[in-house]
């Protein structure tokens, strides 16, 4: 023939491939493995993660086959494992014997959240709830699990932590006042859902920076970003002691708030635990974070402190794709 056909072949996830760089201690820092001229191996997901994926899909289909739509799958034994792992990882176990999970099936969540909270609490919670985040209340100890993933269960199990080491007893709802307490939320969060799933990758400044100049990333749908950037940019700013930004970007959307939380926190909790699993980053500090009040008036003073400390360490890779 003319023109000889080239075979590329990828494989994913796989287990003994895996184990061998568990031995190695080089799970962690590899994501493709070369197995030969043209096919590689690609390892974005620990074998537990999967398994535990499964486990929940297998309890969902199961149950929802067996009960009728008023019952509700109950994913509390999931969270409290990992509320086990994540507290026992940084030297003190955590039970959790007062914490109750709900999902969106659950048709007395919204009674409970009704109940106690105001329109415009609730109108917080309806959009956390639209954009698929799992949270945690400290006034009803529920927590609130958007899907049955091992990433969101783990994301939920931090939370809790995070509210009880930091004696936290409400919510911070008033947005932008509690902007960035959900960033320190989010980041502290996404940390803990790394001790579960270390293969979990998020995206970076370069990320937002690309998405930004896409053009399929459109009107609202850039507001996050720009809203994302801007808060970077006064962080970086303000741990350098240089003047902070005279014009505040305000969005147009609240919930735009909580997605550039949760990307920001994103951001933090993966350079807290790439520096942790270096040993840049002691188990004391760590916990010093996570203890750190929420609830006090200063809160915003202590963050820029921490942010100056955080934005020291490293940052594990330029962008998420870059190992691809």
């Amino acid at each position: 023939p003319a023109f000889k056909k080239k075979i590329f072949r990828l494989f994913q996830n796989s287990e003994k491939i895996y184990f061998q760089l568990l031995e190695k201690e080089l799970e962690s820092t590899v994501d493709v493995v070369e197995l030969g001229k043209d096919s590689f191996c690609l390892l974005n997901v620990p074998p537990w993660v999967k398994w535990q994926n499964y486990l929940m899909y297998l309890e969902q289909t199961y149950d929802l086959g067996l009960h009728d739509d008023e019952d509700s799958i109950d994913y509390t034994d999931h969270i409290s494992n990992y509320v086990k792992i994540i507290s026992e990882e940084l030297g003190k176990p955590l039970s959790c014997d007062d914490l109750s999970v709900y999902t969106a099936q659950d048709q007395q969540l919204w009674a409970k959240l009704q109940a106690h909270f105001n329109a415009k609490e609730l109108a917080w919670l309806e959009a956390l709830i639209e954009e698929e985040s799992s949270f945690y209340i400290p006034e009803l100890s529920i927590g609130y699990l958007a899907r049955p993933t091992v990433n969101h269960a783990a994301t939920l199990a931090a939370k809790y932590v995070h509210a009880k080491w930091s004696h936290s007893t409400k919510s911070f709802f008033e947005i932008p006042k509690d902007f960035l307490r959900q960033i320190w939320i989010e980041g502290l969060a996404y940390f803990g859902s790394k001790v579960i799933n270390h293969k979990r990758k998020t995206d970076t400044v370069a990320d937002l920076r690309a998405a930004l100049t896409s053009r399929g990333v459109t009107g609202s749908a850039k507001e996050p970003l720009m809203l994302a950037l801007h808060q970077k940019m006064q962080d970086l700013m303000a741990v350098s002691n240089r003047p902070q930004l005279r014009t505040p970007f305000l969005p147009k959307k609240k919930a735009s708030y909580l997605l550039a939380g949760r990307l920001l926190g994103g951001m933090m909790g993966e350079r807290l635990y790439g520096a942790y699993r270096k040993k840049l980053l002691s188990k004391g500090t760590l916990t010093s974070f996570l203890r750190k009040p929420l609830m006090e008036e200063n809160f915003n003073i202590a963050y820029y402190e921490m942010m100056e400390i955080i934005e020291s360490l490293p940052a594990p890779f330029r962008s998420k794709k870059e190992k691809m």
